[in-house]
């Protein structure tokens, strides 16, 4: 690529370079850098993690309980691309594990065997996970049934602000009265491209 600069000069970036400095950008603003050029586009397409999810297009996630009582979660993704139905298996844990949502290529899990539900999110290019702390409890877990019983994950969200380039966390505590809503905001995303746990643990 060949960029103007003061003085008439122009200099020449590879797109290692180039990828280097877009991929210390905030995902938000790298989508924005795809409106630049050709070149960037192409950098940006082939070379971060949330454009190289853009086709799949199906996740499915399924937990299923024995007789024995014992609890298993899996998830695939199903890509139906021109070569054919292809299924690839993301996960496998021993836990009741369920998908919160999913974001940019992110999955948002919580973990029901644990009170108040544990949240975790997973990069599933990398297989990197971040282990989110636990939401402060108001009403969780005060007389109510056992973290095996409760469906934690149907009190969390997830979701991605545009603008602020943020990943959030919603939790709607229906035990506590009124009812609570809390919010957990990831104030650096590419922490997740860093931290060194592995999936699918969740614990």
């Amino acid at each position: 690529m060949t960029a103007p600069m003061a003085g008439n000069k122009n200099y020449d970036f590879g797109t290692d370079v180039l990828v280097d400095i877009l991929m210390r950008l905030p995902p938000s603003s790298r989508r924005r850098a795809r409106l630049v050029c050709r070149h960037w586009r192409g950098a940006v397409d082939s070379r971060t993690t949330e454009m190289q999810l853009r086709h799949v297009t199906t996740l499915v996630s399924a937990v299923e309980k024995t007789r024995t009582g014992k609890t298993t979660a899996s998830g695939y993704v199903v890509d139906d691309d021109s070569s054919g139905w292809r299924g690839v298996k993301l996960w496998t844990s021993d836990e009741d594990v369920h998908v919160v949502g999913t974001c940019n290529g992110l999955i948002c899990f919580c973990n029901d065997e644990k009170l108040g539900g544990r949240v975790s999110l997973l990069n599933p290019i990398t297989e990197e996970q971040l282990v989110v702390p636990p939401l402060p409890l108001s009403g969780s877990g005060q007389g109510q049934p056992a973290p095996s019983v409760r469906r934690w994950h149907e009190e969390y969200s997830f979701g991605y602000h545009p603008v602020t380039g943020r990943y959030k966390i919603v939790h709607v505590d229906l035990a506590s009265e009124p009812i609570a809503v809390q919010v957990f905001t990831l104030l650096k995303p590419e922490s997740l491209y860093r931290c060194n746990h592995r999936s699918p643990s969740l614990q």
